[in-house]
């Protein structure tokens, strides 16, 4: 069995986010392509199968929704259940550390300027962070 890594784990989040973010951009644009209209069509020269084309695409633009809603779905229970852990956290600078860079997805220098703290001791305190995360994290699976 590896070693459970809480930066992997806690960066799950932001690759869903990613992800999610990413398919919400394919959506629009293929909801774009198929509500597409162009002048340059005639009426005599649409046929019936036209209308059945429209009716599947728009049918598999439904199914990539639904993939979607899943991701987002994915999201939000990981994110409770990583905030759930961090509430686990004795130091409260080390909650509001992991809780912003990993629940609210925010850089270093951001954390940085929101505690007042110089961007080295952000990251020296964000691996004193992750130590108490594991810890926490071990003590959540064993209750």
């Amino acid at each position: 069995m590896t070693e459970f890594d809480p930066k992997k784990y806690l960066n799950q989040i932001r690759h869903i986010d990613s992800d999610i973010r990413s398919r919400q951009e394919e959506i629009s644009r293929l909801r774009n392509a198929i509500t597409m209209k162009t002048s340059t069509i005639r009426v005599d020269t649409v046929q019936e199968s036209h209308a059945g084309s429209y009716d599947d695409k728009y049918l598999k633009l439904l199914e990539r929704d639904e993939e979607l809603n899943d991701k987002v779905d994915k999201l939000v229970d990981t994110k409770i259940h990583i905030s759930n852990v961090i509430d686990l956290m004795d130091d409260r600078a080390y909650r509001i550390i992991l809780r912003e860079k990993y629940l609210n997805l925010k850089t270093f220098e951001q954390l940085a300027a929101l505690l007042h703290y110089d961007i080295s001791w952000i990251h020296h305190l964000h691996g004193k962070a992750l130590k108490q995360f594991k810890e926490s994290m071990l003590l959540h699976i064993n209750r």
